[in-house]
């Protein structure tokens, strides 16, 4: 009968496929709860990652003085829309 091996034992290539193994396991466990959640507020949240992105990229590449009034209000309702969706009160 095998005897497991400690992780201070493993070869490079096993500790690869160890932490392949613990990532796609915690992959499964957020997808689990994903799939609990309404559509809309996943489309929220993708909407305000994806504006977020826009604006950060902008500000990196550009600086602040090319991020433009609209994207500032896009980013806005986007977080307006992910308070109400789930529930989260303003400071």
């Amino acid at each position: 009968m095998g005897r497991s091996k400690n992780f201070e034992n493993m070869t490079h290539e096993e500790r690869c496929e160890f932490w392949a193994k613990e990532r796609l396991q915690e992959q499964r466990e957020r997808q689990a709860i994903i799939d609990t959640m309404q559509p809309d507020m996943i489309e929220a949240v993708k909407k305000l990652r994806h504006i977020a992105w826009d604006v950060s990229t902008d500000m990196m590449q550009s600086g602040v003085d090319h991020i433009t009034v609209k994207q500032m209000h896009d980013l806005h309702d986007a977080s307006e829309s992910i308070n109400r969706l789930f529930n989260i009160e303003e400071d």
